[in-house]
C-alpha cells in the first residue's frame, strides 16, 4: 500500500457483493464512481485503487478493509549456501580449451541463437493480441412471465479477429428482441449468438430481452455464455458477472425490493438501457411505477398492481 492506494481482490470484491446479492450499480451509487469503474475493479483492470475508494467499499459491504485486498506473496528463501558474488577467478584454462575448436563453438552458438528465436516467436503467438472482458448484468429478480432485459459489455482492444457470443438461456424460455440483432433468431430458443465484425478498441454492448415460462416464486433461472474468437474460433473467454434470476414478486427494475421504483433505480434503467425504447422494454410501466407510490404482484390475475395515488389502483396485463 504505497502512496494512498491499495492493491485490491477483484475475486474477492465480486464475490462478496454477489453474495449479498448487490449489483454493481449499487455498488458504484454508494462509492460515488461509475458502473464501469465497479467492473474494472472486478475484471482486474485497475489492480490498485485509492485508498479513500476502498474503505467506501468495505463499509458500504460491511467487510473489513483486509477481506479486499491482496494478501502479499512472502519472498522465498534464499539458499543456505548462495554465493555473495560471482567468483573472483575466471577458468580460463576450460576457455582456451573450448577456442582450440571454432567450428564447435560456432555451432553451438547457432544453435543457441536459433532456439531463442523458436521460443520467442511461440511466445509472441501465445500472448492475446487484444485483452477480452465479457461482463452480463440481469436483474436480479423477476415476476412470473415478466420479460426482463440482459447486458453484455464486452470490452477489448484492437483485434485481428472477429468475435463471437454465445448465451444460453434457460429451459422454457425465449428472446423477444436484440440490439444487435441476434445471428440465429428464430433457429434456437436457447442457444443464442451474435458475430462482432471489424472490432474497434474500446466497449461494445449487446442487450436483449427474455421471456421465461410462468415459474413458481423461488424457481431460478440462469444464464450462461463465452466469447469465442482467433484462428478458427480457438480461443474462448467465459462472461462474467451475473448469471442467476429468481422469480419473485418484484418488477425487475426494482433493486432493493421495496415495492417502489426510486429515482436511483429509474436513473439504473437509463444508465444500462439507454436504447431501452428501440429494444422494446415496457418503458411507460416503468415511468408509472416511479411516478406512483409503487406496485403489488396479484398473484391471482398474474398482473401488476400499479399504485399511481394512495388508495387507487390500476391494472397493469404484464404482456409486453
Amino acid at each position: 500500500m504505497e502512496n494512498g492506494t491499495c492493491t485490491l481482490d477483484s475475486q474477492k470484491l465480486r464475490r462478496i457483493r454477489e453474495q449479498q446479492k448487490l449489483t454493481q450499480l449499487f455498488l458504484a451509487t454508494s462509492v460515488e464512481v461509475t458502473t464501469e469503474t465497479i467492473s474494472r475493479w472486478e475484471n482486474k483492470k485497475y489492480p490498485t485503487i485509492k485508498r479513500e475508494n476502498a474503505e467506501k467499499l468495505a463499509e458500504v459491504l460491511n467487510v473489513s478493509l483486509t477481506d479486499l485486498l491482496k494478501t502479499p506473496s512472502p519472498a522465498p528463501p534464499l539458499p543456505e549456501n548462495e554465493p555473495s558474488s560471482l567468483p573472483s577467478t575466471i577458468p580460463w584454462g576450460k576457455v582456451a580449451r573450448w577456442s582450440k575448436h571454432p567450428p564447435l563453438v560456432a555451432l553451438i552458438l547457432g544453435l543457441g541463437t536459433l532456439l531463442f528465436f523458436v521460443l520467442a516467436r511461440m511466445w509472441l503467438q501465445s500472448v492475446p493480441t487484444s485483452p477480452l472482458v465479457a461482463s452480463r448484468y440481469i436483474p436480479s429478480c423477476v415476476l412470473p412471465g415478466q420479460i426482463f432485459p440482459v447486458l453484455v459489455r464486452i470490452e477489448s482492444g484492437s483485434t485481428l479477429h472477429p468475435l463471437m457470443l454465445r448465451e444460453q438461456l434457460p429451459d422454457h424460455s425465449e428472446l423477444i428482441a436484440s440490439l444487435p440483432a441476434c445471428m440465429n433468431a428464430g433457429h434456437s430458443t436457447h442457444q443464442l449468438k451474435w458475430m462482432l465484425t471489424n472490432q474497434s478498441t474500446g466497449t461494445r454492448s449487446i442487450t436483449y430481452l427474455v421471456q421465461p415460462a410462468l415459474h413458481d416464486m423461488g424457481h431460478s433461472l440462469e444464464i450462461t455464455g463465452n466469447l469465442v474468437t482467433g484462428p478458427r474460433g480457438s480461443k474462448e473467454t467465459e462472461v462474467q458477472g451475473m448469471e442467476e434470476t429468481k422469480i419473485a414478486p418484484y418488477h425487475w427494475a426494482d433493486e432493493n425490493q421495496d415495492h417502489r421504483i426510486d429515482d436511483y433505480e429509474m436513473l439504473s434503467v437509463y444508465d444500462l438501457f439507454p436504447n431501452g425504447e428501440q429494444l422494446g422494454i415496457d418503458l411507460a410501466e416503468i415511468k408509472a411505477i416511479w411516478a406512483g407510490e409503487g406496485y403489488q404482484w396479484d398473484p391471482q390475475q398474474k398482473r401488476i398492481l400499479i399504485l399511481p395515488h394512495r388508495g387507487n389502483m390500476r391494472h397493469s396485463d404484464n404482456r409486453h
